[in-house]
């Protein structure tokens, strides 16, 4: 009888465990996609559609693909991707990340596969994401990918 007392108790604080590891997840995955939907919404609402910013990476990638750009927008086209203090750079580098839609789509493509999004920053009056961190597959390594946006101007 003391058997099946004890296989009862460590039964019923396995289940209360296992669902406060629940629960705590999905908090902690609610938080950035709540955050990415109110900034989204906001930089939506601005009506923003040339511009100019400049984009620093930092990733486990070949030296050129960290040198800050400078990126520029007009009708919501990338129309330039230079060095800061000038010179060219290799645009297909950059794809997915020459327009602030292209960053917001990076975000929820990290949140969709259920990856991490750490460190996000958002401009508190216009939206666009500021520092973001991702780690898209946590339990691989080396695929973390850190982007920085500065200097942001309306044209």
């Amino acid at each position: 009888m003391h058997r099946f007392s004890t296989l009862k108790a460590m039964l019923g604080v396995a289940v209360v465990l296992s669902l406060g590891c629940g629960s705590g997840s999905e908090s902690i995955t609610s938080l950035p996609q709540s955050e990415l939907t109110r900034s989204k919404e906001l930089w939506s609402s601005k009506g923003i559609h040339s511009y100019r910013f400049t984009l620093q990476r930092g990733c486990f990638c070949s030296p050129d693909v960290l040198t800050p750009v400078v990126i520029e927008v007009h009708g919501d086209t990338t129309t330039s991707i230079t060095k800061v203090g000038g010179g060219t750079v290799d645009g297909t580098a950059f794809a997915s990340y020459n327009t602030i839609d292209k960053i917001f789509t990076a975000i929820q493509n990290t949140l969709d596969i259920h990856g991490n999004v750490n460190a996000t920053t958002y401009h508190t009056t216009q939206g666009y994401p500021i520092q973001v961190d991702l780690d898209p597959h946590p339990n691989l390594a080396d695929d973390e990918e850190s982007l920085q946006v500065s200097d942001f101007q309306v044209l």
